[in-house]
This record gives C-alpha cells, sequence and structure tokens, in this order.
C-alpha cells in the first residue's frame, strides 16, 4: 500500500508546530521565576549534600620543626603524607580549598639527638594538636596512609665556598671564533648543610649546554646541580655562561724588529732585512688594538744558524689573541756573521 502523504492546506494549522510553539510559550512565560526555583533547588540540594559526614584522602604538606641551631637534617625526608580524613563535606571542601600555609602536619624533632624513627600514625594520635587546621573544625584523623613511618637522621650544620664548573661545549661556524674566555656568573657558591656531604663535595657543576655552529655570543642560564639525595642547599639555583662570539678578520702589522738571541762572544750578527710584516688573522675586535711591540721577532743563533746557510725562517712569537700568522713578509732572513778580530 502506498503511504498518503498529509497535505495541509492553506489556513489550517499544523499540530506539531502548534505543539511546539505551546511549549516555547510556556519556557518564555513566567522565566524569571522558573530559573530563581531551579536555583534554589540546587543550593539546596548542595546544602544537605554538603551538610552529610565523608572520609576523604588528602596529601598534606609535612613540616619538621624544632630543629636545634647546630644541626639539621642529613638525609631528606617526605614532603608530603597522605592521610586519611572525616568530617562534615563543607569542612573537607573548604579543607581542600584552603592555601598549603593553613593545612599541614608538624613533626617536632626537638626531643631526639642523632636519629628516631617516628610512626606517624601513632605520633599525631598522641599529639592532635601537631595537625594544622585553617581554622577551628569537627574534621578527625582516620589513619596515616603513606609513609607510615618516617625516619629522622640529624647532623651537624656546615658550609663552605666551592667552584663553579661550567659543563659546556660550544662550536664556532667556519670565519667565527670564541674570541675570550668563557664567563661564568657566579664562578663559586656557598654551599650548607650535613657536615658529612659538605666535606664531601668539592665541586658543582652546571647543567649541560652543547651549541655547534654559532656566530653569534652565547648568553644561557644553566641550572646548577646539587648532589642527588641530600639536604645540601645552595646560594645560587643557576649560573650565567656568556661566551663571545665574533667573525676574524686579517690585517697587517709593520715593522717589527728582529731580536737576535744566543750569540757567541767576539760574534756580531747582522739581520737584512732588521724589520719584519706579519700578516696575521684575530677576532676583529683585537685587530685594531694589535701593533708591531705585541709581538716578538727572533733568530736563535746557538740553535738556528748552521755553516753555509744564510737565509734563515724567524722565530714568532704572538699575542694569545692572534689566531693565526699567515704570512711573514720577508719570509726569510739574510744572517750575516761578523766575527771580530781578537787582539794578541
Amino acid at each position: 500500500m502506498n503511504r498518503r502523504n498529509k497535505i495541509f492546506k492553506p489556513g489550517r494549522k499544523n499540530p506539531l508546530q502548534e505543539f511546539l510553539n505551546k511549549f516555547k510559550n510556556s519556557l518564555i512565560k513566567d522565566l524569571k521565576i522558573k530559573i530563581f526555583g531551579l536555583l534554589f533547588a540546587i543550593i539546596m540540594w548542595i546544602y544537605i549534600i554538603l551538610g552529610n559526614s565523608y572520609t576523604y584522602t588528602f596529601s598534606v604538606p609535612l613540616n619538621i620543626v624544632n630543629i636545634s641551631e647546630e644541626k639539621t637534617l642529613k638525609e631528606p625526608v617526605p614532603e608530603r603524607i597522605k592521610a586519611e580524613l572525616t568530617g562534615q563535606g563543607s569542612e573537607l571542601l573548604f579543607l581542600y580549598l584552603s592555601p598549603i600555609s593553613g593545612f599541614r602536619f608538624e613533626l617536632d624533632i626537638q626531643a631526639i639527638q642523632f636519629f628516631y624513627t617516628y610512626d606517624l600514625h601513632e605520633y599525631y594520635q598522641l599529639h592532635p594538636e601537631k595537625i594544622i587546621f585553617p581554622r577551628n573544625t569537627n574534621i578527625s584523623l582516620n589513619n596515616i596512609l603513606a609513609p607510615d613511618s618516617v625516619r629522622i637522621q640529624l647532623d651537624y650544620f656546615t658550609s663552605k665556598k666551592i667552584p663553579v664548573i661550567p659543563n659546556v661545549f660550544i662550536d664556532t661556524e667556519p670565519g667565527y671564533i670564541k674570541s675570550e674566555a668563557l664567563k661564568l656568573t657566579p664562578d663559586s657558591v656557598l654551599i650548607s648543610g650535613p657536615k658529612y656531604y659538605i666535606d664531601k663535595t668539592q665541586k658543582i657543576y652546571t647543567d649541560s649546554l652543547v651549541t655547534e655552529n654559532t656566530n653569534l655570543p652565547v648568553v644561557q642560564d644553566l641550572k646548577l646541580l646539587l648532589p642527588e639525595n641530600t639536604t645540601i642547599k645552595c646560594s645560587h639555583k643557576k649560573a650565567t655562561v656568556y661566551q663571545k662570539v665574533e667573525q676574524i678578520g686579517e690585517k697587517i702589522v709593520k715593522d717589527i724588529p728582529v731580536k737576535i738571541i744566543n750569540t757567541e762572544e767576539n760574534i756580531t750578527l747582522v739581520p737584512s732585512p732588521d724589520m719584519v710584516s706579519l700578516k696575521v688573522s684575530a677576532a676583529l675586535s683585537h685587530l685594531t688594538d694589535l701593533a708591531p711591540g705585541d709581538f716578538e721577532v727572533i733568530f736563535d743563533y746557538k740553535n738556528s744558524w748552521k755553516p753555509g746557510e744564510t737565509y734563515y725562517q724567524p722565530k714568532i712569537i704572538k699575542p694569545q689573541q692572534v689566531v693565526d700568522i699567515i704570512e711573514i713578509i720577508p719570509e726569510r732572513l739574510d744572517i750575516r756573521v761578523v766575527r771580530e778580530r781578537v787582539s794578541k
């Protein structure tokens, strides 16, 4: 059988559309009153729910208090403990939203000398005042879940200054150079803590830094790596490394006098020429300051002169900031030996 589609003639109402219009009008009518009623119902539901008693597990900061001034914790202790608490829903919610400083467990170690193991559940049953709540509440402790105990070990407190060692590798792009030594700020730090570990710590390293093919100065803050699983504290958490990187340039330094050393008595050496020029390479900032007095051009008679030879390549002593001696002008010196007559 063929289904017949109902065709609504013009002027005849559509029942579905009429129902939707009535539903829409019922929602719009007295809308403010309906919204207020809904909110009131939600508030009452929350009020009833929060008035019930619940048990909830909290992760709570553990603070160690009353340590002697001359002593410190030798080994780290847990920073937080898991505690099961029971109370009204409203109070537990307030506790959950409270800042850390307002809710904590304190462990008073004033009575111990160097070591002691605390059973936490027993301790807080005997000392409920060490559970610090942000306000007066009727919340009660059911149990300490983890850890169930804490071992306290103390040692004498001491401090000393140690060097910072950079764990840094910087490679420059061809045509560039590290024009100055690596600078580290600070280059030493003050560490403090238990004497046992302070005595064993002689230096502190930075976190690693590897830079390849760089053509720009390197500036980086690096974390200082303290010995693991200790209570050592450091005056700084990081150090700043700075490595100057510059482009390499060339320059000709003229009129450097030739210096003769290790001659014998009654012998005079005459170099020709008596001055040379050097073509050198260095960082651009160093080139402008280079002068003839920064170099030494040396001929060592005792260790270099050979009978029958006339031309020699001199020895060049360059300043540290010069990368390379590219060319000596002239490359060889004519060394003439003049022997003085000895009168009888």
